[in-house]
């Protein structure tokens, strides 16, 4: 049985998919399982996973979906078959450190975790190293430090192919991604983050985040955008279902307010022609049904405090002055706040 799992949701990625394939299979950890997923590709995708298949046999399985399935139904298909102790996730633009995967279950097992993340790097070339992102310190984790940690994670979440997890949460406690929609990390990853209370996080910048290519989730009027809108609905109300320590309730409340009302409303003004106005007052009118104390939140107050430009994009959106004159410079402050 192979320790680590690693699923690779790829649709249309020919151009890219060499250099992610080669970044796994030639991984230091040994007893590793790679578990390519096409997604209804129209390229020539299906043709080079199949040519790793061939050429790594046992390590290496293909799965080809007729129908597309999006990044999400496409990692589910992988969960169903891996056969990892612990399950990974990289996307096909992107591409993974030699000893990603060897670090990662080192410092899983030693506890034993039921998840470990590690940093990553932020590249728009494959030469260049653009940032280095270090959400959290590396400590050894106790009690209220794991609660910390869980808080944080929350509060500045981290991408789902960052870490790697228990096949537990998948086979016991049937997590699954959301189908057919963009944005279903949005839904999973506090999901996996409330579920464990044993979480480790290594400072090792393991994988490497390509934003050379201009996915959908980037680019100019695309309406799919606010599929985020359904996964975050989805999300509440899984919270609400599931009883998970009261004392994360107000770093899940602030992940909904972020991820709902404040970057959905900056995109409406940064990624639309028209600006989507009417969307923001719908979102904005949901919150306030939903949530109707959520300005009060205190990692929100937070973040407005140490953040000039967030809390005065914050104000202007909470008290409904978000519909201004083309001579302020709001849509400017927008992107400044706001880069997802």
């Amino acid at each position: 049985m192979p320790k680590v799992s690693v699923i690779v949701p790829v649709y249309n990625m020919e151009k890219y998919l060499n250099r992610c394939c080669d970044s796994l299979v030639n991984q230091t950890l040994n007893d590793i399982e790679i578990i390519l997923v096409n997604d209804a590709s129209t390229d020539n995708s299906i043709d080079i996973l199949r040519y790793y298949e061939e050429q790594f046999p046992g390590k290496v399985k293909v799965i080809d979906s007729e129908v597309n399935l999006r990044q999400g139904g496409a990692r589910n298909l992988g969960i169903q078959i891996a056969q990892g102790d612990y399950i990974g996730f990289i996307d096909s633009d992107d591409w993974a450190e030699l000893t990603m995967f060897e670090k990662l279950y080192e410092n899983v097992v030693k506890k034993p975790y039921s998840i470990c993340y590690c940093n990553y790097n932020t590249r728009y070339t494959t030469e260049e190293v653009f940032s280095v992102i270090n959400r959290t310190s590396q400590i050894d984790w106790g009690k209220e430090e794991q609660l910390e940690l869980q808080k944080q994670l929350l509060i500045k979440p981290s991408s789902i192919w960052s870490g790697i997890y228990s096949r537990d949460f998948f086979d016991c406690a049937k997590l699954r991604f959301p189908e057919k929609l963009f944005y279903e990390d949005n839904f999973l990853v506090p999901l996996l983050i409330c579920h464990s209370e044993n979480i480790n996080k290594i400072e090792d910048a393991l994988v490497n985040y390509f934003q050379g290519n201009i996915s959908v989730t980037r680019s100019v009027n695309n309406y799919n955008f606010f599929d985020r809108l359904d996964c975050s609905r989805m999300l509440l109300n899984d919270f609400k279902e599931k009883k998970f320590n009261p004392e994360l309730n107000k770093a899940i409340e602030f992940f909904f307010i972020e991820t709902f009302l404040i970057n959905t409303a900056a995109k409406c003004y940064t990624a639309f022609e028209p600006i989507q106005r009417d969307k923001v007052c719908e979102v904005l009118k949901e919150i306030e049904n939903i949530l109707p104390k959520f300005k009060e939140n205190e990692y929100l107050r937070d973040k407005c405090k140490k953040n000039w430009k967030y809390g005065v994009f914050s104000y202007l959106l909470f008290n409904h002055k978000f519909i201004l004159d083309s001579g302020f410079s709001l849509l400017l402050l927008c992107k400044k706040i706001i880069r997802k």
